[in-house]
Formats: C-alpha cells, sequence, structure tokens
C-alpha cells in the first residue's frame, strides 16, 4: 500500500495482513512505515502529506544510533596499619580513561554528517580512612576520599536531535566537551551497634564539586531548518564548581528480644538532610548560583519487617523532597523542577522448606503520582499516574 493525500481517515494506512495473534482474527493493523511517513509529513505543517514529501521531521533510527567506548586501566595500592583501638587505612588509585564515540548529526532538510570525538585522561584517587573503637559497641569513623562520575554516554557522544512541532524545532545534543565530575569527600561518623542485633548511627558528609553536570535548555536559539530560523536546545554543561554537605541517621534493629513469635519484627529508618548548590562559570538570566540539579533538601525511608519460621513481609515508605532539574538560560520562570513524591511498598514471601518458595510484591500502593512543574508547583508541565503493580510468582531452587 501507499499513503496517498489526506482522506480524512487512516483506513490507507492499514497494512495488507491481518492480525491474528494466538489464532484470533483481529483485523487488519497499522503498516507502522506508513503511519511514521504520514505523521512526519503532517507534523511538517502541511494539510495535504502528499505536498510534503520533501519536508520530514528528523529520522529518529539514525539519530537514536550512535557508538561509543571507554577503555579504564587502573592501579592501585594501599597498606593498613593496626594502631591498637584505631585501624588506618591508606591508599591510592590511578585511572586512565580513553573515551571514543561516534553520531550522525541529522538535519531536518535531511542532510547528514558523521562525527567523532576522541579523548583520554589520567585521574588520581587518594583515600585515607580511620575507624576507631570507642567500645565494644560504640565504632567511629573519618574518612577522606577523592570520586569520579563519568557522563552517560548520551551527553557526551556528538549527536544532535531535532524535532518539529507545529513550526517549532527543539534539538537535543551531546556535548563532546563535556568533563566527568571530580569530587573531594570528607566523612565523619559514629556508630552505636544495640544488642543482640541492630544499629544506629549518624553521619556528616561534605563533597567538594568540579565540573557538577547540570542541564541547560536555552530557547531562540539561531537554528535554521526549512520550517524555523530558531530553535529550544538542551544540552548538558559543566558548573564551575559546586558542593553537597549533610547529615545522615540511620536505624536498623531487630527485636530479638520479645517473646516467641514477636521476635522476628525488625525495623529500618533512614533520615538525610542535605545543603547544596553549584556555581556556573557564566551567568544565566543574572544568576549563577543554583540548588544542585538532581539533589533533593530531604529524603528519608523507613520499614517494617518480619522474618519468622520461613515467612517474610517488609512494608517500607520512601520520600524524596523536590529538586531542580534543568536550568532555563533565559527565564528563572521556566527551570523545571520534580515535585517530592513518596511511594508505598509491600513484598512478602514463604519458604517451605523443600527449594520452593512463593512470593508476592505490590508497589506503589498509595498510587503517588509524578509531578513536574516550572518555577513554582502552580505552573504544572507534567503530571503521570502510574498506578500501583502487583505481581507473585514461585521460585524453584535446584
Amino acid at each position: 500500500r501507499s499513503a496517498a493525500a489526506n482522506p480524512g481517515t487512516l483506513a490507507p494506512l492499514l497494512s495488507d495482513r491481518p492480525s491474528q495473534n494466538y489464532d484470533y482474527n483481529l483485523g487488519f493493523k497499522f503498516d507502522a512505515g506508513l503511519v511514521t511517513d504520514y505523521f512526519d509529513r503532517v507534523r511538517a505543517g502541511s494539510t495535504n502529506p502528499d505536498s510534503a514529501a520533501g519536508v520530514r521531521r528528523i529520522p529518529q533510527s539514525i539519530t537514536a544510533d550512535y557508538t561509543a567506548k571507554e577503555d579504564i586501566l587502573a592501579g592501585y595500592a594501599q597498606a593498613r596499619f593496626d594502631l591498637g583501638a584505631t585501624d588506618v587505612l591508606v591508599g591510592l588509585r590511578v585511572e586512565k580513561t580513553d573515551f571514543e564515540g561516534s553520531a550522525t548529526s541529522v538535519a531536518l532538510s535531511g542532510a547528514q554528517t558523521p562525527v567523532t570525538v576522541d579523548r583520554d585522561q589520567t585521574d588520581f584517587f587518594p583515600n585515607l580512612t580511620l575507624r576507631h573503637s570507642f567500645s565494644d559497641q560504640l565504632i567511629g569513623r573519618f574518612a577522606l576520599t577523592r570520586a569520579i562520575s563519568r557522563p552517560d554516554y548520551t551527553d557526551i557522544v556528538p549527536r544532535v536531535l531535532e524535532t518539529t512541532d507545529s513550526g517549532r524545532t527543539t534539538v537535543t545534543r551531546g556535548n563532546p566537551d563535556l568533563k566527568p565530575t571530580l569530587s573531594n569527600n570528607v566523612d565523619l561518623g559514629l556508630e552505636y551497634y544495640l544488642r543482640p542485633l541492630g544499629v544506629i548511627s549518624a553521619n556528616a558528609f561534605y563533597k567538594d564539586l568540579s565540573n557538577y553536570r547540570f542541564t541547560l535548555v536555552t530557547d531562540n536559539v539561531p537554528y535554521v531548518t526549512p520550517t524555523s530560523t530558531v530553535a529550544q536546545v538542551t544540552e548538558a554543561r559543566n558548573a564551575r564548581d559546586g558542593h553537597i554537605a549533610g547529615v545522615e541517621f540511620n536505624w536498623q534493629q531487630t527485636f530479638d528480644f520479645l517473646p516467641g513469635w514477636a521476635s522476628g519484627f525488625g525495623v529500618f529508618a533512614n533520615y538525610t538532610l542535605t545543603d547544596a548548590e553549584i556555581k556556573t562559570s557564566r551567568a544565566f538570566a543574572g544568576r549563577d548560583t543554583f540548588a544542585l540539579p538532581g539533589q533533593s533538601d530531604e529524603t528519608y525511608n523507613a520499614a517494617l519487617f518480619y522474618e519468622r519460621y520461613g515467612f517474610s513481609a517488609r512494608i517500607s515508605y520512601t520520600h524524596r523532597g523536590d529538586f531542580l532539574e534543568a536550568i532555563d538560560a533565559t527565564n528563572p520562570g521556566k527551570d523545571l523542577y520534580v515535585e517530592g513524591r513518596g511511594q508505598l511498598d509491600f513484598t512478602t514471601s514463604y519458604d517451605f522448606g523443600n527449594g520452593v518458595e512463593v512470593f508476592g510484591e505490590a508497589k506503589n500502593l498509595t498510587d503517588s503520582a509524578g509531578v513536574r512543574y516550572y518555577g513554582v508547583k502552580e505552573r504544572t508541565y507534567e503530571y503521570e499516574k502510574f498506578g500501583y503493580n502487583v505481581f507473585f510468582g514461585v521460585r524453584f531452587k535446584l
């Protein structure tokens, strides 16, 4: 079949082959190729698909493809010292990273340009860790470390994805100049071990960041296509520096001291409070200091569990606060945020003791929504309801 001029129906887009899955005749199905071709032309702004044959949106089968290769050669040395109640661990890790990526930049007109990026770097990661036993139950820890977070391939490969809708062009492009994020870390913590089985801990941490990655959205960038002269461009950038400072509290305990069947109960709880920000190399809409993208000020989770006589069950709740997802280069009111969200889950299982176990899981029991908004919560950008999932099964151990 071929897709002719718009007849007012989608009948010409049906395949000649009927859908007969599982021996049921479900009628003719849509031909994916014809549907894609039809809507490509319509989205280009023409009311007559045939007249827009030379103007198509970007071929996603090409732009979604890329090749990337990353080789990491690493070596390390470490030494451990036992100083009575204090254990000291010192070490150094060296990593040499070679990266090569290639992709095809495809313009809306169809012009294709292969682009390749090739680079290598060497990083050093020293480590100093101290563990001091104040008593059999009270342990103190201190650590100085350095860590690295490398960019995702999709952020660094030099590909350009263009789409158009009603004459408006949006571009998502990789940034071959994107650097890995480096972090110098200080951690200090106390752990108190409960008898017979449990622990309460408190930790403070500080991370000094360089080249932290963030997403920048820029409107009205000069960008010529068959249907527009400007585009909205989204790409990953590096901030100049930043930090994360915070405290974390944990409590985990099994209630073995309770009589009989009640001794199978236990709890787990965690609370983290952070202060985090980045500074950019240039100002965007008069701003060069932002909340750290992807980092919530507050996160917590708690669980009540039971394990006894082959039966186990756990009900847990997790929550994270709002966080910044993307920075708008020209309008603070269009900074994109993700609203805080909590989720209630339940899992259970029973082990028969002969290699057979039945289990069940239920996720997102409260059907909490995922919300993104611009600037303030009243300006909703996206509202998603995920529903809840319930599944169960049987495990066999041979």
